[in-house]
């Protein structure tokens, strides 16, 4: 059990790094035009998408079978895109609500809550997946938490790290590139690491099979 623990957070944060990869030659840092709830949309459903179904690659290896892999990254994939892309347009609203109301303490609450949102709808996610309303806690406050201290370090690493990134890359409006990263592989860590970790502690008997080469 402890094997696939590591495996889920590992896994999941793995599935973070990827979403950011892939995402972020397509994201601005540029706040002076209308939010484009396109790209968000593409943000939310790609990043969803890739943590899923790394969280999904990390159950089927613990389980030792092909069949159980194929099924794990296919409905961690597929779920994970409608759990991301509503949770990135939660995550919008809020931020913009708090953002509007106090300009620069709602910003950074607004992201630590818009963050959050947006791990809890990726977390649960994984959660329906397994069709157990204890899987779905899991991954809901497992989201939740990698979200919330990813939205929490945001502003603090745009204007340390993301600076330095921004003006070495001749691009300062991209200072969030960091931010991004460190954010999306804490979602996706979270979800993983509390996905296993509730599972284990909230176990009331333990079974060991030995099949074959596995165990």
């Amino acid at each position: 059990m402890v094997q696939k623990l590591l495996y889920l957070m590992v896994f999941g944060a793995m599935g973070g790094v990827l979403a950011w990869a892939v995402n972020e030659p397509f994201t601005s840092d540029d706040l002076t035009r209308t939010v484009d709830w396109g790209a968000l949309t593409r943000f939310g459903a790609t990043s969803g998408m890739l943590i899923g179904a790394m969280i999904g690659l990390a159950t089927g290896l613990s389980l030792g079978t092909g069949k159980h892999i194929l099924r794990g990254v296919g409905l961690g994939a597929l779920i994970g895109i409608f759990g991301g892309w509503i949770g990135v347009t939660i995550g919008q609203i809020l931020f913009s609500v708090f953002g509007a109301t106090m300009p620069i303490i709602g910003s950074i609450i607004g992201r630590i809550i818009g963050w959050g949102a947006f791990g809890a709808l990726v977390g649960l996610s994984e959660g329906i997946i397994g069709r157990s309303p204890k899987r779905m806690r899991n991954g809901l406050i497992g989201g939740a938490i990698g979200g919330a201290l990813g939205g929490a370090l945001f502003d603090f690493l745009a204007f340390t790290v993301g600076t330095i990134f921004g003006f070495t890359l001749g691009a300062e409006s991209e200072a969030g590139a960091p931010s991004r990263a460190v954010a999306l592989t804490l979602i996706g860590a979270g979800v993983g690491l509390f996905i296993g970790l509730l599972e284990l502690i909230t176990r009331s008997a333990w079974i060991r099979v030995i099949y074959g080469r596995n165990e």
